[in-house]
């Protein structure tokens, strides 16, 4: 009993629903042509105007280049509705080129050949101007303004960098070098590095752990900043690039916290505390990406400049590959 009721009570609601869409369907039909009879009165009343002051030269110009442009017209073949369809989807490049392997050793062959020779000139071939944009665009697009961050050394194209002008950089900023460590790190003795002179004989060089760091002195104050990063703006005042992470750090107002340099049972100098701590929870910390923050990985373009041969180059000399791996912890 309770199944045909409830059979019942689906095909009620079925009928229901069936008769509700017939009439939305009638009422908008309805509304169709009022518009649609609306529109023609309105029409004809905009006739009967124009007509009774005789502006009517326009709508006849029309009417009449219509009737030359259909006069004019040709009537489509067979032959033109195909070529309608070709041009109207990928199959128009390669129409010809399909019947070559059909037509191989027929008369049809040749007539084949040269068209598909003409779609090779009008779909393929490119010609010398449209060459010539192709290498002005590929060589637009490659010049692109490539900055790197003075204090990180990030390049990245997709960065919004911003300028900072070393003169801003007070002596508590993550930036400056503090002077205690730099001043141990200045008194270290210098080393020995080899390069060849005029007459092509070895030379011993004297030179000083700082020159290996990426640092940067303007009068009395060095920064933990790349020093081929560092650019001269009109005033003569040095300034650099700063990505924006770095450009956040900055914002952070407080006292960064230098890493400690106590080594219990170690007997030379680290210099944990020529660096900053990176730790974010401590406002004014240096980020964690930052050469201030220890993230200094040396520089090797002071052996151009003196002459210095590179590692790579000593290894003949050598009775044996020596290889070295430099990790902060």
């Amino acid at each position: 009993m309770e199944r045909v009721c409830s059979v019942q009570a689906a095909a009620r609601r079925e009928k229901d629903r069936v008769r509700k869409a017939k009439k939305r369907a009638a009422s908008k039909s309805d509304g169709n042509a009022q518009e649609g009879d609306a529109n023609r009165v309105r029409m004809a009343h905009l006739r009967e105007v124009r007509k009774a002051v005789g502006d009517t030269q326009e709508a006849d110009a029309k009417r009449e280049a219509r009737a030359r442009a259909a006069a004019c017209r040709e009537p489509l073949t067979a032959i033109d509705f195909l070529d309608e369809f070709y041009a109207s989807t990928t199959s128009r490049v390669n129409a010809n080129s399909r019947l070559l392997d059909g037509t191989v050793g027929t008369p049809e062959y040749n007539s084949v050949v040269q068209d598909v020779l003409r779609d090779i000139n009008d779909f393929v071939n490119v010609d010398d101007d449209t060459e010539e944009r192709c290498r002005a665009a590929y060589m637009e697009a490659m010049e692109v303004e490539m900055k790197v961050c003075g204090t990180c050394g990030i390049r990245d194209p997709d960065l919004l960098y911003s300028e900072l002008h070393l003169d801003q950089c007070i002596s508590t900023d993550w930036i400056v070098v503090r002077p205690e460590a730099l001043a141990r790190l200045d008194a270290l003795p210098p080393f020995e590095l080899l390069r060849r002179n005029d007459a092509g004989e070895l030379e011993i060089v004297h030179m000083h752990r700082r020159q290996f760091h990426n640092m940067y002195t303007r009068g009395d104050t060095t920064y933990h900043v790349i020093p081929e990063a560092v650019l001269a703006d009109r005033h003569g005042s040095g300034y650099i690039h700063v990505c924006p992470a770095c450009a956040q750090a900055r914002t952070r107002t407080g006292v960064p916290g230098l890493l400690d340099n106590h080594h219990p049972g170690s007997g030379h100098d680290v210099f944990d505390d020529l660096y900053y701590d990176s730790n974010r929870k401590h406002k004014g910390n240096a980020p964690v990406s930052s050469i201030a923050a220890g993230c200094d990985y040396g520089r090797q373009s002071f052996y151009d400049e003196y002459g210095i041969l590179r590692p790579s180059q000593l290894e003949p000399f050598s009775p044996c590959r020596v290889s070295h791996a430099f990790c902060r912890c």
